[in-house]
């Protein structure tokens, strides 16, 4: 019914009001406040950057209802998993976030016993999540997860870090590989022997990654430590525009 629809999400008219059309027109204060009056979960902002119809500049809509946004409490809430944080907005969650990350403490990745998947757990319905890791644990499990999540009503972007050694393993001769998580220790004794083997590996795990994740509907995404951090935001923005 109408009612619930409005709940879900609110189409609002945000644009092209200076000067002629004000008295027909909502401007974008105009839309925050009728989608707040709504009560919907989502607003889908309409009627502007379609072509020029009033005096104003395009880009002017855009621009006010984000700041708007931002001002009035309404813009993205973001948390991290398993913090134990309630979703927030704002510069006070984002640094308090970043306070988290930096100490490293209390598990605030979500990690679960393999160091590298989140555990589960209950986010709101059509919310985004972004996963960053070396995603290195085997398909299924990783397949299981994200499953679980997009099963949910999660939509999705899974970003691989890798360090340019994990994926070109430049290492010759006697070596002995220490892990950071707890994992036990491996001798290789020539390891230029087992080089190209590992990298055919390493691109079919990759290649069973973008395909587990595409067909969950989420988006996959490769960072190299060596490059600027810059493209991968880049892609991961992109990636949650289109949603």
């Amino acid at each position: 019914d109408l009612d619930r629809a409005n709940r879900v999400a609110a189409q609002i008219e945000a644009g092209a009001v200076f000067p002629f059309f004000r008295r027909n027109h909502m401007n974008a204060a105009d839309a925050l406040r009728a989608f707040n009056a709504l009560g919907a979960a989502r607003m889908l902002p309409m009627h502007y950057e379609t072509f020029p119809a009033s005096l104003e500049p395009v880009h002017v809509p855009r621009r006010e209802l984000v700041e708007g946004a931002a001002r009035s409490g309404v813009s993205e809430r973001v948390t991290l998993l398993g913090s134990g944080l309630v979703p927030g907005h704002g510069r006070f969650t984002l640094d308090r976030l970043a306070l988290l990350l930096e100490r490293g403490g209390g598990d605030p990745a979500g990690g679960s016993a393999s160091g590298d998947l989140p555990i589960f757990e209950s986010l709101p319905r059509h919310g985004h999540m972004v996963l960053m890791g070396d995603f290195l644990a085997p398909l299924e499990a990783i397949h299981e997860r994200v499953l679980r999540f997009a099963d949910a009503g999660l939509k999705g972007h899974v970003l691989q870090i890798l360090d340019p050694a994990e994926e070109s393993l430049p290492f010759a001769g006697r070596v002995r590989f220490e892990g950071m998580e707890r994992e036990s220790p491996l001798l290789i004794s020539r390891v230029e022997d087992i080089r190209a083997a590992y990298i055919e590996k390493l691109a079919r795990h990759r290649d069973g990654l973008a395909s587990l994740t595409r067909l969950a509907g989420w988006s996959f995404g490769v960072h190299r430590t060596d490059q600027s951090p810059q493209y991968a935001l880049l892609g991961l923005y992109r990636a949650l525009a289109k949603d």
